[in-house]
């Protein structure tokens, strides 16, 4: 799989939301598989922060299986939507990060993920802040992941 953004910090939220639907469509338009989800992160280079910015996962089934596809999908998008990179998670293999020109854009990857670890500076979840927020509330712990990646 894949995850992807069209979000970025610089511009409204009207913006915003008209370039997740624009990513939405050209995911179902090249026929591929995706469940929404949220991320966060801070670059520190750009000192651009995230915190619950819609994404999506994108699954390597559906109209076009071939795995070197979906990467080369995410490169696209990547640089249609200005995005600095995207997640790449092939299997049998630690998670990287690809940038809008193909080349890895992180410097040391494991096969670690941390679950549940509000202390990691990226993560992936599957709930809005919203729901996190109400499942916090009740004791339950929310759905997040981080991948063992530095830049």
């Amino acid at each position: 799989y894949i995850i992807i953004s069209a979000n970025k910090d610089y511009n409204d939220a009207e913006t915003n939301q008209m370039m997740h639907d624009e990513l939405e469509r050209d995911i179902k338009m090249n026929g591929y598989n995706s469940m929404p989800s949220y991320g966060g992160y801070q670059n520190s280079e750009t000192g651009e922060i995230g915190d619950y910015e819609p994404s999506f996962i994108i699954f390597n089934n559906g109209a076009n299986p071939d795995f070197d596809k979906l990467v080369a999908f995410g490169i696209k998008e990547c640089g249609k939507f200005d995005q600095d990179c995207f997640l790449v998670k092939a299997p049998n293999k630690p998670a990287i990060y690809l940038d809008r020109d193909g080349n890895k854009a992180n410097s040391r990857e494991s096969s670690t993920v941390f679950k549940n670890d509000p202390t990691q500076m990226y993560y992936t979840t599957l709930n809005n802040r919203e729901k996190d927020l109400a499942n916090a509330k009740k004791g339950i712990t929310g759905r997040r992941w981080t991948h063992d990646i530095e830049f």
